[in-house]
């Protein structure tokens, strides 16, 4: 309860009117950490941090690192908090392209 209310006092404190609805909307939907809340709010406040960078679960980078080094392109996943989510390969030509697939048809 007190770290709820800690983070309310961070949203209370942050712009007013639609600001504080979008803020509280981004805390939600992203599952922010009480430490996380306070980073975005201190960045919103100081307006030279817009960009707010979210930390990605442990797991999650391992994943993407094996899966670089596995196929050699570069890899993104994204998961959300009912564990859906998108993962994403980028080829920069169409020999990488055809590489993914073979490897994705020879192994799946």
């Amino acid at each position: 309860m007190a770290i709820e209310k800690k983070g309310m006092m961070f949203i209370l404190s942050s712009p007013s009117g639609a600001g504080k609805t979008t803020l509280t909307k981004k805390i939600a939907e992203n599952k922010l950490s009480v430490r996380q809340s306070e980073n975005l709010v201190r960045a919103l406040r100081n307006k030279k941090n817009l960009k707010v960078v979210l930390s990605k679960d442990s797991n999650i980078l391992d994943l993407e690192k094996s899966l670089v080094d596995k196929t050699g392109i570069n890899v993104e996943i994204k998961n959300n908090k009912n564990n859906s989510g998108r993962l994403s390969f980028e080829y920069r030509n169409l020999e990488q392209l055809d590489r993914l697939i073979n490897i994705i048809k020879n192994n799946y």
